[in-house]
């Protein structure tokens, strides 16, 4: 089943009985935590990949029009 469907259907069936549907919606992805240190670290090889990545990146010059002489 397709994750947009499932989570369509959670959306819908939250109307009805939300406590089942928190519970399911628990179930698929349970809570996450992390300390400040992990964040830190998290957004320091965030930053690292951002760099490396502008890098690789190659700029194109801009061609230069010169008049042509009559």
């Amino acid at each position: 089943m397709h994750k947009t469907y499932k989570d369509y259907a959670l959306f819908l069936g939250a109307f009805f009985n939300s406590e089942m549907a928190q519970n399911i919606w628990k179930q698929e992805s349970p809570d996450f935590s992390s300390s400040d240190d992990d964040f830190n670290q998290a957004t320091q090889n965030m930053v690292k990949q951002r760099v490396q990545e502008q890098a690789q990146i190659k700029h194109r010059r801009k061609r230069r029009v010169v008049p042509a002489e009559d």
